[in-house]
């Protein structure tokens, strides 16, 4: 194996990045290890140890980086795509590599251990008789925390394209990413609920990655998905096929916010998840958008859910660069 030649710079390892994710190797000088400085570009042992750090990230081929006479590929895994023909699948490929990275990271020094999801009702039982009005998107993320399993957002992954949401199996345990970029976070619920379902379901094998590629997409031919989609809408509705409709009445967005609300008190479902079913129903999403914001003037749900991250790891176990890779794709301390 040739190692890397002196000199070996960044600007050549960016180039070579560039051509298997265009974004990945253009970004790469803002996913540098937290301890480098740029006097260290002269310092061919400072730039192999950061291209290994940064290869470890990216779940870079290690022998590929260090080679500079073949091309840099992805470490090779067990991956499953929902939703994405081969074209999709080659053009993921950089985001489902950043992503297993990060869940190997946070998987090795979660605290709780991990325990399978009780069913869909009996979650949503045991959250109304705790007495909330219905099933919401923090609820949820701290119960997967509670159960061992972590849930990540990561919506700035530095890739040309990505994924709605994934689910890596590491050593057993199940991590959830959710990697849609969304301002409310009704419009993450079912989402989370969807990935949810593949856990309690067992989809997933040992070291197994499953991407979904577009979770509202109908797809009658894939039991799984099925299984995942029922799971969602019994757990957060109580029943497993539920569309809200206006009998074909337009609304707008103070129409919808009041009715979603008069509705989330009747039958204990989170009202911007009314809002987003209606909107998947009627195809008006314009009157969606406005009744989540009048829903959820202020959201802040992000700053909980890296709270909840940093609640439930053992840092002290952490590989030092590999949080910081962590953190930074979570904007925690931002």
């Amino acid at each position: 194996m040739t190692t890397v030649p002196i000199p070996y710079s960044l600007e050549e390892f960016s180039k070579r990045l560039k051509k298997i994710d265009g974004t990945l190797g253009r970004e790469i000088k803002n996913y540098l290890p937290y301890w480098w400085e740029n006097e260290l570009s002269d310092s061919p042992g400072a730039i192999q140890q950061v291209l290994i750090s940064f290869a470890r990230f990216a779940s870079l081929d290690i022998k590929s980086v260090l080679n500079t006479h073949e091309p840099l590929r992805f470490k090779e895994s067990n991956c499953f795509y929902k939703h994405a023909n081969n074209k999709e699948q080659s053009d993921l490929a950089a985001a489902t590599a950043l992503v297993q990275s990060l869940a190997n990271t946070v998987a090795r020094i979660t605290v709780n251990k991990f325990s399978f999801f009780q069913d869909a009702q009996s979650i949503r039982d045991d959250f109304l008789n705790e007495g909330k009005p219905w099933v919401d998107f923090k609820s949820l993320v701290s119960y997967c925390w509670k159960h061992g399993v972590p849930v990540l957002y990561l919506p700035e992954l530095p890739v040309s394209k990505k994924m709605d949401a994934v689910v890596v199996d590491v050593n057993g345990r199940p991590v959830i990413s959710l990697t849609k970029k969304h301002k409310h976070e009704s419009e993450l619920l079912f989402l989370l609920a969807h990935e949810m379902g593949h856990i309690f379901h067992r989809h997933l094998e040992q070291g197994q990655t499953l991407i979904d590629k577009g979770v509202n997409k109908p797809n009658e031919h894939d039991e799984q998905e099925k299984q995942a989609n029922a799971f969602a809408i019994k757990l957060l509705t109580g029943i497993e096929n539920t569309h809200y409709h206006s009998n074909g009445k337009p609304l707008t967005g103070n129409e919808l916010s009041k009715a979603a609300k008069e509705k989330s008190i009747k039958n204990k479902v989170d009202p911007g998840h009314i809002a987003l079913n209606w909107g998947h129903t009627t195809g008006c999403w314009g009157s969606t958008q406005a009744a989540l914001k009048i829903l959820y003037p202020s959201p802040d749900w992000e700053d909980y859910i890296k709270d909840l991250l940093c609640e439930n790891i053992d840092d002290d176990e952490a590989n030092e660069d590999q949080l910081s890779y962590l953190y930074k794709l979570m904007q925690v301390g931002d």
